[in-house]
């Protein structure tokens, strides 16, 4: 189930335990607080669809992995409960490496930008697609503003889950949550 869902079951004594909704941070905090907040081992990432339009171009996808700020997203959405991600493996999970992203995961508007500034108008196109919801749609809307301010012309598109997974099939995603 998703974190609203389980969340919902929580409140109501079904569960012993459940995944905070990040819009109900705060009020668990205040009715439960903060002792039994345990670090949730998952990733956040976005796919990259390297056969859709320009993303098969190493400059557009640098530009967008140096655009994205991370740390402003787990410290905004998430209220500080995410560890920023440095990587496609979480800390404390095999296979994590501290330094395994190195500049590449560095937030730096102004190195995506120059990135940006060499590719074609029409390579500058770009739609976020993610499974409807909170916090997916939060997160793919502050991705698409830190796209936008890097010279990025960005749409984001929300789908139900089921379609979703019927939309990934026909490989016609393009960036996806």
């Amino acid at each position: 189930t998703d974190a609203a869902a389980s969340w919902l079951q929580f409140l109501d004594g079904d569960l012993d335990v459940a995944e905070v909704p990040s819009g109900q941070i705060q009020e668990a905090e205040r009715e439960f607080g903060t002792e039994g907040f345990k670090p949730l081992l998952a990733g956040y990432y976005y796919g990259i669809n390297l056969r859709a339009g320009a993303l098969d171009d190493v400059r557009l996808r640098k530009a967008i992995n140096r655009a994205i700020d991370r740390e402003a997203i787990a410290s905004t959405i998430y209220k500080g409960t995410m560890v920023p991600p440095r990587g496609i493996v979480p800390e404390g999970m095999p296979g994590f490496e501290e330094d395994i992203c190195s500049s590449l995961c560095k937030y730096s508007p102004r190195a995506a930008s120059r990135l940006v500034s060499r590719l074609r108008p029409r390579e500058r196109r770009l739609t976020l697609e993610y499974t409807k919801g909170d916090p997916h749609k939060q997160v793919a809307s502050f991705v698409r503003n830190n796209l936008q301010k890097i010279g990025l012309d960005v749409k984001v598109k929300g789908f139900p889950f089921p379609d979703f997974l019927k939309h990934l099939e026909r490989g016609s995603e393009g960036a996806y949550r």
